[in-house]
C-alpha cells in the first residue's frame, strides 16, 4: 500500500465511510496483497470497487462459495481479481480484502464503502476512526461531508479545518498515531424522528425512526433497575497485601448495593482466569452466600496481567436485553496487550457499559481511560489504597442510570420486516434508533410506546419525513441480517441462511454468507515468475504473547511475504487451500497460562493476607449466628457486619438487628411504631448507619439507598399511600430509628 485517502458521510444518525486504498507493484513479480482489519459489530462493508488504468472495476455481491470460486478462476487464468469477505472468526468482526495478480509496475486504487450508525450520545452524533485501522507509515488525507435534517449547531474534529457552515471537514496528508474524531452536535437531536426513504437502485422503502427519552421528576428511590454486573478484579501478584483486602472489602458491599432484580459474576484475571460463576447468576440469598464465601478466599495469586482475555470471553456470552450489561474493572497495573484490550471493548460497545478503578500510581492510565471511553462509561483512579471502597462504591453508582423499557414501535401494517425485533432499554443520554424495510405507503405519524425509569407510560406521535438515498435501506437491510444471524447462531437453517443471502444480494452486502467479488478481465498478468503473497494486518486481534519472538517482529513491519510455485498459467486452487493460505499466520490462539509461584521474599506479605482472611471469617460467622456484640469492634467491622446482614431485596430482619445491637427481642418489639417488623428493622440499620459510621458514608450510601427503597415502596403497599407520602413516612421512620438508638445508647 503506498497511499489512503478517507471520505466520511454522516447522513443524519448514519455513516457511510470509504477508504480509497492505493497499491503499487514495484517488484518484478506478480503479487496477491492479502489485507486484514476488525472492524465494529454494527458495521459492514457496502461497496466495493477498484480503478486500474482509468477503468473502474465494480464489485458484486455473490455467495461466499461461489465469489472464491470467481476470484480462484480469476487468478487461474491470469487476471487481476479482487475479494471484499468476512472471516470465519465469530469471536471477532474482521474481514479480508485480497488483491491478486497485481502485475510488476501496476497500480490499483481500492475503494472499500463502510456502513454503520454512529454513536450518539448526550445530544451529539460522533464518528470515530481508530489509528490502528490506518497505514503506521503513510500519510491519510480525507474529508467529512455533514448532511443533516436537524439543524446542526457545533462540528468538533480532532483533524483538519472545519468550514463556516459547518457541512464539511478536510484533513490533508497526516499520520495515523492518533484517533480520527469528529462530533456533530444538532439543535433538534432529542426531538423523536422517522424518515422514510426511497432508494432508486434497489426500488425499496426503508423507514428510520430514532428517539432520545427524555425525564422529568424522577424518584430515584423508586427506579428498580434490572441488569447484568460483571465484577472484573485484577489478581495479579501486584494486588497483594493492603490492596486484595480493600478490594475484596469493597466487593462484599458492592454486592449489597445490587438491585434485587439483578444478576451478577465475578472474574479473577491475571496470568489465567477465575470465574464465580460459568454464566452470570440471579441476585438471590443463595448466591449472594456462594459469592461471599469466593471473595473470602480470594488471593492476588493468578501471576500476570492479561485482561483481553477475559473480556473477550464476556463478550462471547450472548446478551440478555432485558438485563443492561454493566462490567465494572479493577486493577492496579499496566496489561500484556493495551491497544488489543480497548480495541476489544470498543468493537463489542453495543454489548455494554464498561467502568473502572485504577488503582495506585503505577496503573496504565491511558488502558482506564480507554476501555472506559470505548465501552461508554467512566474511570477513577486512586494513589492510597485506603480510597479504594469509598471510591470504586462512587463509580458504581454512577453505572446505575436510569433507563426507557419495554419500548415497542407501532410498525406500519406494511412493514416488510424489521429490527431489532426486541428493542433493549435506553439510559440517559442515548439514542433509539430501529430500522424497517417498507413496502408501499405509510401513514403520517408513527406511535412509539415505552416505560419511564419509574413505570409511568410514555407514548409518542412521531410524524414521518420523506428522504431519498440508500444508505438507510442498506442500514436497514444490514440491521435485519444482523438479526437473522443472530437467530441462527446455533442451528444452521436452510431458510434462514437464503434469506440472509438474498437481502444481502439485493442491498450489495457483505454477510457471513456473502462476499463482494470483482475481475478486471481486460488485462491478462500471467508470466513466468511466481507468485508472491503480501499479507497485512491492520488490527491484530491477538495479544503480544500469542506469536514467536521472530514473527511478532516480522508483524510490527506489516507484512509477510512468502513465495509460491506457479505455471505460466495459473491452475485453480482448491478452496481449502485457498483458505489456509490466506488465513496462516493469523489463526487466533489462546494466551498461554503462565503461573508466576510467588517467591519467598513475599511470606511476610502472605501472613498479612492470613491474618486479614481469619478476621474476615470471624466476622462472617457472627454475620451468620446474628449473634454480634459490638464491644470491642471497630467501625469498619461495624459496618461489615450490618452490610452482610441486608437481605437481597434490601431490607434487615429483626432478629439480625437484635443480635447486631445486642437488645433484646421483646425490648426492640416495645418500641416498634405501627408498622412491620421489617420496616422497623431496615430504619434501625439504615439510622445505624447514619448515626455511627457517617464518617465512611460514601462506602455505604448504595446499601442505604436500596433499604430505603424497600421501606418507600413496603409503605406505599401496607397504608394505600402516594410516593411522596410514603417517602417522607420512610424518613420519618428513620429518625424515630435513631432516636430509639440514641436512648438505648444513654441507657
Amino acid at each position: 500500500m503506498v497511499g489512503m485517502n478517507v471520505e466520511v458521510n454522516f447522513v443524519d444518525c448514519c455513516l457511510k465511510v470509504q477508504f480509497q486504498q492505493e497499491y503499487s507493484n514495484s517488484s518484478s513479480d506478480n503479487i496477491e496483497t492479502i489485507y486484514k482489519f476488525v472492524i465494529p459489530k454494527t458495521t459492514t462493508i457496502g461497496d466495493f470497487y477498484a480503478e486500474v488504468g482509468g477503468r473502474k472495476v465494480h464489485g458484486v455481491v455473490q455467495e461466499k462459495g461461489e465469489a472464491q470460486d470467481t476470484y480462484d478462476d480469476a487468478l487461474s487464468s491470469g487476471l487481476t481479481s479482487y475479494i471484499a469477505s468476512k472471516e470465519e472468526d465469530v469471536s471477532f468482526n474482521s474481514y479480508s480484502i485480497s488483491i491478486g495478480n497485481l502485475a510488476p509496475g501496476q497500480k490499483s486504487k481500492v475503494y472499500i464503502s463502510f456502513m454503520s450508525v454512529a454513536l450518539n450520545k448526550d445530544g451529539r452524533y460522533i464518528f470515530y476512526l481508530p489509528p490502528e485501522l490506518l497505514p503506521a507509515k503513510i500519510p491519510v488525507s480525507g474529508c467529512c461531508n455533514i448532511e443533516m435534517t436537524e439543524e446542526v449547531e457545533d462540528v468538533y474534529s480532532t483533524v483538519g479545518v472545519v468550514n463556516p457552515i459547518k457541512n464539511l471537514v478536510e484533513w490533508k496528508l497526516i499520520y495515523s498515531s492518533q484517533p480520527i474524531v469528529i462530533v456533530v452536535t444538532t439543535k433538534k437531536f432529542f426531538q423523536p424522528k422517522a424518515i422514510l426513504e426511497y432508494d432508486e437502485n434497489t426500488k425499496s422503502k426503508a423507514l428510520m425512526i430514532t428517539a432520545t427519552p427524555v425525564w422529568k421528576d424522577l424518584n430515584t428511590d423508586l427506579i428498580e433497575s434490572q441488569v447484568e454486573v460483571i465484577f472484573v478484579v485484577d489478581r495479579s501478584g501486584s494486588m497483594r497485601g493492603s490492596r486484595i483486602s480493600q478490594t475484596k472489602q469493597a466487593l462484599n458491599i458492592l454486592l449489597h448495593a445490587l438491585p434485587p432484580l439483578s444478576r451478577f459474576n465475578i472474574i479473577g484475571f491475571g496470568s489465567s482466569q477465575d470465574w464465580l460463576f460459568p454464566e452470570s447468576k440471579q441476585f438471590c440469598e443463595e448466591n449472594i452466600h456462594i459469592a461471599h464465601e469466593k471473595i473470602q478466599d480470594t488471593n492476588a495469586d493468578l501471576g500476570g496481567t492479561d485482561l483481553v482475555s477475559p473480556l473477550r470471553r464476556i463478550f462471547s456470552k450472548p446478551i440478555d436485553i432485558d438485563y443492561p450489561r454493566i462490567i465494572l474493572v479493577l486493577t492496579d497495573g499496566s496489561v500484556n496487550d493495551r491497544n488489543g484490550t480497548i480495541n476489544e471493548v470498543r468493537r463489542n460497545k453495543e454489548q455494554c457499559r464498561l467502568y473502572s478503578l485504577g488503582i495506585s500510581s503505577a496503573v496504565d492510565k491511558t488502558l482506564v481511560n480507554g476501555i472506559c471511553e470505548a465501552g461508554r462509561g467512566e474511570a477513577a483512579f486512586v494513589i492510597n489504597d485506603s480510597e479504594i471502597e469509598g471510591t470504586v462504591m462512587s463509580l458504581f453508582e454512577k453505572a446505575f442510570q436510569p433507563c426507557t423499557r419495554n419500548i415497542q414501535i407501532m410498525w406500519p401494517e406494511n412493514t416488510i420486516q424489521y429490527a431489532p425485533k426486541k428493542i433493549p432499554p435506553i439510559f440517559k443520554g442515548d439514542r433509539l434508533i430501529t430500522f424497517g424495510l417498507i413496502e408501499g405507503e405509510i401513514g403520517e405519524y408513527v406511535n412509539i410506546k415505552a416505560l419511564d425509569p419509574m413505570g409511568q407510560e410514555l407514548d409518542w406521535s412521531v410524524p414521518v419525513e420523506k428522504g431519498n438515498g440508500f444508505l438507510r435501506n442498506k442500514l436497514a437491510a444490514f440491521e435485519i441480517i444482523k438479526q437473522l444471524e443472530a437467530d441462527n447462531e446455533n442451528n444452521e437453517q436452510t431458510d434462514t441462511k437464503m434469506k440472509i443471502i438474498a437481502l444481502a444480494k439485493k442491498y450489495q452486502l457483505v454477510s457471513k454468507y456473502t462476499s463482494f467479488v470483482a475481475v478486471d478481465d481486460q488485462v491478462d498478468t500471467a508470466t513466468n515468475t511466481s507468485l508472491k503473497t503480501i499479507k497485512v494486518e491492520v488490527v491484530k486481534p491477538l495479544c503480544n504473547d500469542d506469536f514467536s519472538e521472530d514473527e511478532t517482529e516480522t508483524r510490527a513491519r506489516g507484512m509477510i511475504k512468502k513465495k509460491k510455485k506457479a505455471p505460466k498459467k495459473y491452475d485453480k486452487r482448491k478452496k481449502e487451500k485457498k483458505q489456509e493460505d490466506i488465513s496462516e499466520g493469523f489463526q487466533r490462539s489462546e494466551p498461554k497460562q503462565k503461573m508466576v509461584e510467588l517467591e519467598k521474599s513475599e511470606k511476610k506479605e502472605e501472613v498479612f493476607e492470613r491474618k486479614e482472611k481469619e478476621k474476615e471469617r470471624k466476622n462472617s460467622s457472627g454475620a451468620e449466628e446474628r449473634k454480634v456484640n459490638l464491644e470491642g469492634k471497630n467501625s469498619n467491622e461495624q459496618k461489615s457486619t450490618l452490610v452482610k446482614a441486608q437481605k437481597f431485596d434490601g431490607c434487615w430482619d429483626i432478629e439480625t438487628m437484635c443480635g447486631f445491637l445486642s437488645i433484646s427481642l421483646e425490648e426492640i418489639k416495645k418500641h416498634i411504631p405501627e408498622v412491620s417488623e421489617g420496616l422497623w428493622a431496615t430504619a434501625l440499620a439504615i439510622a445505624f448507619l447514619e448515626l455511627y459510621l457517617s464518617e465512611s458514608a460514601n462506602t455505604w450510601q448504595m446499601v442505604a439507598k436500596k433499604g430505603r427503597a424497600y421501606m418507600i415502596k413496603l409503605l406505599i403497599k401496607e397504608k394505600s399511600i402516594t410516593p411522596n407520602v410514603s417517602t417522607q413516612e420512610c424518613a420519618d421512620l428513620i429518625e424515630k430509628a435513631k432516636a430509639f438508638l440514641k436512648l438505648t445508647k444513654s441507657n
